[in-house]
């Protein structure tokens, strides 16, 4: 995970990672999440349109919100994702929703829900029955 550097500077009054990169606001996010929504364009159109790194951290935005909303319906809170064992059920249940319906991969979503090892998640998702 990409370290903070709590200085702003000054010129830009935007905050940077330890690799230089700005950190944008919450509002640009949603903007452009707003954009990739109403625009109609296919994930490959959008990329090509607005680049890698953008998409990259558009669709980890979605993916947060989505850990946020599923948090929040468990009554769950970060915390639970640090203290809760790797493997209870509700994590389990967590990963395998947002493999299935988001393109989160699977080191994400393992470092995101502090499950262990990636190869877990694939294993659920074998486990989880379908209908």
């Amino acid at each position: 995970m990409t370290e903070v550097i709590e200085a702003v500077v000054a010129d830009e009054g935007t905050k940077q990672d330890a690799r230089g990169r700005k950190i944008r606001e919450e509002s640009y996010w949603e903007e452009l999440i707003g954009q990739y929504y109403s625009s109609g364009l296919t994930q490959a159109q959008f990329a090509r349109d607005w680049g890698g790194p953008e998409l990259r951290e558009l669709n980890e935005q979605r993916w947060e919100e989505v850990v946020h909303a599923e948090l929040k319906r468990r009554d769950k809170t970060e915390a639970d994702l640090s203290n809760d064992r790797k493997s209870v059920q509700w994590k389990r249940d967590l990963a395998v929703r947002l493999r299935t319906k988001t393109s989160a991969s699977n080191p994400w979503i393992a470092r995101r829900l502090n499950t262990g090892h990636p190869s877990y998640i694939s294993k659920w998702l074998k486990e989880t029955p379908k209908f």
